[in-house]
């Protein structure tokens, strides 16, 4: 029995869809933090390294 690329290629990209899905978290982790000082905070230390790179 011999099969075609296509049907490898079809079986190959069916199990690695499956694969990533299998890991995609599908709940809120416990430690994820969305709100919006969380972001502030984000936003101004990324401004800050911006800036401190731009120095040297």
């Amino acid at each position: 029995m011999e099969v075609d690329i296509k049907t490898r290629m079809l079986l190959f990209l069916t199990l690695s869809i499956w694969k990533i899905w299998a890991f995609l978290p599908n709940k809120q982790l416990k430690d994820d933090d969305k709100m919006k000082g969380s972001e502030d905070k984000l936003i101004v230390l990324i401004l800050k390294i911006i800036k401190e790179e731009d120095k040297r």
